[in-house]
């Protein structure tokens, strides 16, 4: 498609949902051949390379409503993907992790996600790529709540 003055066309929301479409909609793709749903996919990114996690901040990392990450949870828990516990000092708060099921499939994925992404950042050079995830983080960092 060429290029036109619309408002679109440097409307910085807009750029980045195109984005994310172009860099998501293969790997998504592969994804639903296993059966697993882009919000399971993330919880299994998120608590990769052993982390534990709070509710609250895995709905935050996963970018989710916590009552969409509870109900993902619960099926996670059933397939044997991730374990809950309840934190001793403080009952309120469920913590998170991946199962050895869970880190073997996240480990995967994230390894096809990976070499996904180098397709799709190879038109980008070296510098490219990091001043993109550069300002992407900024732009996150400076959005967020103090």
């Amino acid at each position: 498609m060429s290029q036109s003055n619309r408002f679109i066309d440097t409307y910085l929301a807009y750029l980045l949902r195109r984005a994310s479409d172009t860099v998501s909609t293969d790997f998504y793709t592969y994804l639903y051949t296993t059966d697993l749903s882009v919000t399971e996919w993330r919880v299994l990114a998120c608590l990769h390379n052993n982390h534990e996690e709070s509710v609250t901040d895995l709905a935050y990392h996963a970018v989710m409503k916590q009552p969409t990450l509870s109900k993902a949870l619960v099926r996670m828990e059933q397939d044997g993907l991730i374990e809950r516990r309840q934190e001793p000092d403080d009952r309120r708060q469920t913590m998170v992790r991946n199962t050895r099921k869970g880190t073997a499939l996240a480990a995967d994925l994230c390894r096809v996600a990976k070499e996904h992404e180098a397709g799709i950042m190879e038109n980008l050079s070296k510098t490219e790529r990091k001043q993109l995830i550069t300002i992407l983080r900024k732009l996150i960092n400076g959005s967020e709540p103090a």
